[in-house]
């Protein structure tokens, strides 16, 4: 990946009064790209909103209970929210640091294995990009 510039960028939403944070979400920027944010950008207000507050959710609790997000999806090591049609991935690294790398609008049934294998590989390289980061911070 000669010349690939990869950052991460804390994601701040406000939350509900009197809670703290126990986790850390970040989003990728790759090459000056975010997946994430240009497609955040895209959501109508209500999805928007819907998806806000997941984040703040992730944010608060080691692991929020919610049918809009799985933290493992089955044969993978990542995770997704899921404000539909709308999907955000995400994996965990170091325990309480949460990074959303990739965004798929899936219009009906399954994304198919094939695409859960190409969002796998991604993950695996911002993995990687992650722990350099990490590093460095410290």
């Amino acid at each position: 990946m000669k010349g690939s510039t990869i950052q991460f960028i804390e994601i701040t939403v406000p939350l509900p009064p009197g809670t703290t944070a126990v986790n850390r979400l970040y989003y990728v920027v790759d090459n000056g790209r975010s997946e994430i944010i240009e497609n955040l950008d895209k959501l109508d207000k209500k999805t928007f909103g819907i998806t806000r507050r997941l984040f703040a959710h992730m944010t608060i609790n080691r692991e929020c209970r919610s049918n809009m997000i799985r933290y493992r999806l089955r044969h993978h090591a990542y995770g997704e929210i899921k404000p539909m049609p709308h999907r955000f991935f995400f994996f965990r690294k170091y325990g309480k640091h949460i990074v959303f790398f990739d965004y798929r609008k899936k219009k009906k049934d399954s994304l198919g294995e094939k695409v859960y294998s190409q969002i796998e590989e991604k993950m695996r390289k911002y993995e990687k990009a992650f722990e350099r980061y990490r590093k460095e911070c410290t």
